[in-house]
């Protein structure tokens, strides 16, 4: 039949072909294109690619592009003379798409890349700017099924703040199947010396991307042995808008979060749980059913519940606080500090913002063994000087400790020698800020009874007022304690 015979002709052209390609392929020195390509960086960037070993061709089913010593030139005030070093780069591209004319990348990988990204004194960038046509067209970015990255490091340092952030990864994987399959990722390493790893799927990227729909994502993230499940999805890839994710994650190593976000000294409560929703959009984010619980009875429990309507502006505020504890003195224990009083404590509080109006702190109570506090406090912004307002009320309030040597002193201080530390001693050699002048303020406070070492002031009643640096105070009742006094108290 005519038709068998010629699909023999054309299954002998087609291997005949594969085999000259494979045969020129094998033989040609690809070496050779060294000098193009360098070229072409150095035309596109002003800096100098360097591959010191050598570019290797597999032409298969899956031809490998590979290349390996590669060196990007690093800006001439750069810290070291290459931004970017790479061991191995290699590509694998899928035969049948190239045949039609259409590149796909079956999988790149990345062996031992490090890159540094620095700033200098001046702000500016060791990114190239590039020299390119910038009113040309941008040509079709290929698809790629699967990345690879091995041991890669990256590295940014800021000249102008000495910041430093290093992300250093023992592996990455992203795969992607085809268009319509979620993005499967698979991440592990370290940033800022935190271990950090992240795994999980984000749902059919492409077609959200170029459509504008809906992109759902599931997450599950370790950050120094501390876990969080991240699900959610944004309904608009367009503008990021229609935000809907929730989080939930325990632990118990908050220094170890604190490290990730540069914060070396944050006590350790204890183990932590939280469950927290985000929604709305970039420009107007909403936090939700936020629940909170750190620490144990031990030291101290903290319980926070609430929401923040406007995330970015800090509005919308209605966030509920509870701490409590066996022992007050054992919880300073957690800030490296002696606090006075002794005994079971319970603090709580309620925060509240409408709008672009002013801070509340509502319902404050405060029990510290025999003594109680409570308090409302009004943080004003508006007025054309910030005005903190507080009504504050006590039955019984034990002032004494305060007047204890050790009050409050920091862990390591040699305040009881009489020594001034090099910290106070640079304090005084510059002259103390006009810091009342920078807010009015006023106080309501009512007492039953007051304990100091030689005095005890029944049913106090005084008004005091802070307005552009000036103390005004008005009592009802005793006298109240003498400036004199309270100056014998050493926190004070």
């Amino acid at each position: 039949m005519w038709w068998k015979r010629l699909l023999i002709g054309l299954a002998i052209l087609i291997v005949g072909l594969y085999a000259a390609i494979y045969a020129f392929l094998h033989f040609y020195d690809v070496n050779r294109f060294k000098p193009r390509i360098t070229n072409a960086v150095r035309d596109a960037t002003g800096r100098q690619l360097t591959i010191a070993g050598d570019l290797e061709i597999d032409f298969g089913l899956l031809p490998v592009l590979a290349a390996e010593n590669i060196a990007f030139e690093n800006a001439s005030w750069g810290s070291r003379p290459e931004m970017i070093r790479i061991k191995r780069f290699q590509v694998r591209v899928a035969l049948l798409p190239l045949l039609l004319g259409k590149v796909e990348i079956a999988s790149i990988l990345l062996i031992d890349p490090d890159i540094l990204l620095e700033k200098n004194a001046a702000g500016d960038l060791n990114i190239p700017a590039g020299s390119g046509d910038a009113g040309s067209a941008p040509a079709e970015s290929p698809l790629v099924h699967s990345i690879e990255i091995q041991n890669a490091r990256l590295a940014f340092r800021d000249g102008q703040t000495g910041r430093h952030l290093d992300l250093e990864l023992d592996h990455l994987r992203a795969e992607l199947p085809d268009t319509d399959s979620p993005l499967e990722i698979d991440l592990e390493g370290t940033f800022n010396r935190t271990p950090v790893a992240i795994f999980g799927t984000i749902g059919r990227p492409l077609p959200a991307f170029l459509s504008g729909r809906q992109l759902p994502a599931a997450l599950s993230v370790e950050i120094a042995g501390n876990r969080f499940q991240v699900v959610g999805a944004v309904d608009n890839t367009a503008d990021f808008s229609g935000l809907d994710w929730k989080i939930t994650g325990s632990g118990d190593s908050i220094p170890g979060l604190g490290r990730l976000a540069g914060m070396d000294d944050l006590p350790d409560p204890g183990s932590f749980t939280i469950q927290v929703r985000f929604s709305g959009s970039p420009k107007h984010l909403t936090m939700s059913d936020l629940n909170l619980q750190i620490g144990d009875r031990r030291l101290a429990n903290v319980f926070v519940r609430g929401r923040i309507g406007d995330l970015l502006r800090l509005q919308e505020i209605d966030v509920q606080v509870l701490a409590t504890g066996k022992d007050l003195k054992q919880a300073g224990k957690l800030f490296a500090t002696t606090i006075p009083w002794q005994g079971e404590f319970r603090a709580a509080g309620r925060l509240i913002r409408s709008g672009s109006q002013g801070l509340r702190l509502d319902d404050v109570q405060l029990t510290v063994g025999d003594n109680d506090i409570t308090a409302t406090v009004e943080l004003d912004f508006q007025q054309e000087k910030p005005r903190l307002s507080a009504t504050v009320h006590s039955r019984r309030l034990d002032l004494r400790p305060l007047f204890a040597a050790d009050a409050f002193q920091r862990a390591g201080s040699d305040d009881k020698t009489g020594r001034k530390s090099k910290t106070s001693a640079s304090r005084e050699d510059k002259p103390p800020e006009p810091i009342l002048k920078r807010f009015n303020a006023g106080l309501q406070l009512t007492t039953g009874t007051i304990f100091l070492p030689k005095m005890i002031i029944h049913e106090l009643d005084t008004s005091a007022r802070l307005e552009n640096g000036s103390i005004s105070v008005q009592t009802k009742g005793p006298r109240p304690p003498d400036l004199k006094e309270l100056a014998g108290i050493p926190a004070l």
